[in-house]
């Protein structure tokens, strides 16, 4: 049926040219007389109308004979339709010269404007005309009846001098039979490739070419118009250049709420879907006044790098806070081509506070001694509401053997707080073994106690700060030999000890025998921190019963610290039976002037069975006279001994070394005047005189006038006097030496003499006529004379 009617088309169409080219030659004839004007649009459009009819005005359609495409030539709306139709048709025509005007323009004239304009117009009113809607089964189509396969013809990134080729397919998505023609473009670069086909069947489809040859480097966009019998149908060309093409995948990043500590990197995909590649580089834009601390800002890894064509860069930030606060940063990333705008990208974050931490980030335990154990807690708070913690406490190796924690790993609850027991116990080898961590010059130790949180980057640290120090005492011996002591008398030894420690510590002799003791406190105490101590062992052998036999004496002696330390000393001595015995060992004279005398006495008994000689040695720095210094006691005979202590001047007493006697032994002397104490028979008596003489050069100085002498006002003097006993059996008289010893030690004892000489505020003196009284403590008053004899 197809081919019937297109038969009896060409059949009327060739009856239209004729009838054409009968009104073409009548026009000529019209126009060489001129007789007519030029027709207008409606005149010319209805011409075509009465030669081709409303539906044959698409010369691409028509299969025409070669003289008929002469006659067609005058009314052609566009020459490259009518040269294009003439292809399609198989006819081989020369080109065609410029379209002229139908009528009264002149043979081989241009068309102007308005005639071009006109000429469009028409031709778009019967393409218009041709459209009829297409019904098939009562159902009628509506939109493009055909379809392009790919939907547009891209030319990408052409490169000037190449010829690039897009195969199309087109489909007949109609209800029925239906046809098309190509419009020719205005374009000089796009052409198309196309071997008609006919009318086509619902669901056929056929291929056309698009060519299209660049000759500017310029973007074009143009369209494949198919004129069909529903309607035109476009298809969209388009043509690019190559160009940078740069995206980013993100203009925003947000790190979210991390914890102190915490790290996180984020990356933006810089994308280039261009053929050309660039460069980019990357510059923070922040405001002043919007700026984070410089703790809490974004860091951008790289700030410049480069994108391939068709290819992705990755621009990566790193957020890594470490104070409580918001963040927020914008981000400038400009390219290296011109034709790309700078994209804006902004970076925001916040920092929160962890919430598993410690109560306190430092320790104090103070002063540790050496080999104590010390305590302490401190706490682990969870402050988050929902979920527990899983926490884990570390110390440095170093420091495992004297730091312990208990417990090591806890799961501490939600909204609540884990205590923790720390306990160090430090010793003498800690500076050798925990190293930098300690100081040993000035004893402070710093151990750092680590707080490890599963999923939580921030650590927490609890500094154990302790001054360790040495619980040591050292004492100035070790060992005390006391020689023979007598039964009746008690010998010191006096020793120091020294707390090497910066804590005071307890001390305390225990387990004492009982010829020991120690003195002061009896042996108790405290020591204060680097304080030496002098401590008095006082060693009283005790005799056999009914036996007088020597006895000697090994023990020790222990002192206990609360350190833990304990120091012995270990001690011998002899307790031996003198033949002569004191009533006192220890005489204490009254307080003397200067120029007066202080007289005591003790009894000396011979308990032997022999007769034994004594003497008495008595020091020559002190003013003491002993009397009878020396004799000869039969056993059981005893004599009084009489001690006087008459100084003169301060600067002339001097102390003895110290041998103590029982204390409860003392006996006490009376004082008296020179004038009357001194017995006419006593040995070495004093001169009174002479005695007053020095009195007088001291103190008569004019009253009210200063004290020349800066020492002190009174003076106490102990002085040990040995009692010397001869031995029983002596050599020969000629055969006595210088070096011959004459007394025993084990004979010997000794008498201590304690006495205190004091300077007077007031003196009286004798003089030739009336006496002065003189003195600091003198009255002003005291100005009568006084009238004394001298004794």
């Amino acid at each position: 049926q197809q081919q019937q009617q297109q038969q009896a088309d060409s059949g009327a169409l060739s009856d239209s040219f004729a009838a054409l080219e009968e009104g073409a030659e009548d026009d000529d004839d019209t126009n060489s007389s001129g007789g007519a004007g030029v027709l207008t649009t409606d005149q010319l459009v209805a011409q075509h109308e009465q030669a081709f009819g409303a539906d044959a005005l698409d010369f691409a359609a028509l299969e025409l004979e070669a003289d008929q495409w002469d006659v067609a030539e005058q009314y052609a709306p566009s020459k490259d339709i009518l040269a294009w139709g003439k292809t399609q048709s198989g006819v081989q025509a020369p080109p065609l010269a410029p379209t002229t005007a139908a009528v009264g323009s002149g043979a081989g004239a241009p068309k102007s404007k308005l005639e071009q304009t006109m000429v469009h117009a028409a031709l778009q009113k019967l393409k218009d005309s041709k459209v009829k809607p297409q019904v098939v089964a009562g159902r009628e189509f509506h939109g493009p009846s055909f379809s392009s396969t790919p939907k547009e013809a891209v030319f990408a990134d052409f490169e000037l001098g190449k010829t690039y080729r897009q195969k199309l397919t087109l489909t007949n998505v109609s209800f029925g039979v239906n046809s098309f023609q190509v419009v020719p473009t205005q374009s000089a670069v796009v052409q198309y490739e196309y071997q008609p086909c006919g009318p086509l069947s619902a669901g056929l489809s056929t291929e056309l070419v698009v060519v299209f040859t660049p000759q500017r480097n310029e973007d074009l966009q143009e369209e494949l118009t198919l004129l069909t019998q529903t309607g035109s149908v476009a298809v969209p060309i388009r043509c690019t250049r190559k160009r940078v093409v740069v995206t980013l995948s993100s203009t925003s990043l947000d790190f979210g709420s991390l914890h102190v500590a915490e790290k996180c990197a984020l990356q933006v995909l810089v994308s280039n879907a261009g053929a050309l590649p660039t460069t980019f580089h990357l510059q923070e834009t922040t405001a002043a006044t919007h700026q984070a601390p410089s703790v809490n800002r974004v860091t951008p890894l790289a700030t410049q790098g480069s994108v391939p064509a068709r290819g992705s860069a990755k621009l990566s930030f790193e957020y890594a806070p470490t104070e409580v606060g918001p963040c927020q940063q914008q981000f400038t990333v400009t390219f290296g081509d011109t034709d790309s705008r700078p994209q804006i990208l902004t970076v925001s974050g916040e920092c929160v506070d962890a919430p598993v931490h410690l109560g306190q980030t430092q320790l104090d335990l103070h002063t540790c001694l050496c080999g104590k154990v010390y305590a302490h807690t401190f706490d682990v708070h969870n402050d988050d509401a929902s979920a527990s913690a899983q926490v884990r406490l570390t110390i440095p190796p170093s420091c495992r053997g004297y730091l312990a924690l208990l417990p090591a790993a806890s799961i501490v609850q939600p909204k609540s707080v884990s205590q923790v027991k720390i306990k160090f116990t430090p010793d003498d080898k800690i500076w050798d073994t925990i190293g930098t961590l300690g100081n040993h010059d000035t004893g402070i130790v710093n151990i750092p106690v680590t707080l490890k949180v599963l999923k939580q980057a921030l650590e927490t640290t609890l500094m154990v700060r302790a001054h360790v120090t040495p619980s040591t005492i050292t004492f100035s011996t070790k060992s005390i030999d006391f020689g023979c002591v007598a039964i009746t008398e008690s010998l010191v030894s006096r020793i120091s000890m020294t707390n090497l420690s910066a804590q005071p510590q307890e001390f305390g002799f225990v387990g004492l025998p009982a010829c020991m003791a120690v003195q002061p406190y009896d042996g108790f105490g405290t020591i204060l921190p680097f304080e030496t101590l002098e401590m008095d062992l006082i060693f009283s052998p005790k005799p056999y019963k009914d036996d007088d036999t020597d006895r000697p004496y090994n023990f020790s002696v222990k002192c206990r610290w609360s350190g833990g330390g304990e120091h012995v000393i270990a001690c011998r001595g002899i307790g031996v039976t003198p033949p002569l015995h004191l009533s006192s060992g220890h005489l204490r004279l009254p307080p003397t002037t200067l120029g007066d005398t202080a007289v005591g006495s003790v009894s000396l008994v011979n308990h032997s069975e022999h007769d034994r000689t004594f003497e008495f040695a008595v020091p020559t720095n002190v003013p003491l006279q002993i009397s009878p210094v020396c004799s000869t006691l039969a056993p059981g005979q005893s004599v009084r001994v009489r001690c006087a202590f008459a100084p003169l001047t301060l600067a002339s007493i001097a102390p003895a070394p110290q041998r103590m006697a029982p204390g409860d032994d003392t006996t006490e002397g009376s004082g008296t005047s020179a004038e009357t104490s001194a017995p006419a028979n006593a040995t070495n008596p004093v001169d009174a005189a002479a005695e007053s003489g020095v009195a007088v050069a001291r103190l008569s100085r004019p009253a009210g006038a200063a004290d020349p002498d800066t020492g002190p006002r009174h003076q106490l003097t102990q002085v040990l006097i040995p009692c010397l006993v001869r031995k029983l059996q002596l050599p020969a008289v000629h055969a006595i030496t210088a070096d011959t010893v004459l007394y025993d030690d084990r004979d010997t004892i000794y008498l201590q003499v304690e006495a205190l000489a004091v300077e007077p505020a007031v003196a009286v003196v004798p003089a030739a006529g009336v006496g002065n009284v003189v003195g600091d403590q003198a009255s002003s008053t005291m100005h009568d004379t006084t009238t004394t004899t001298a004794a």
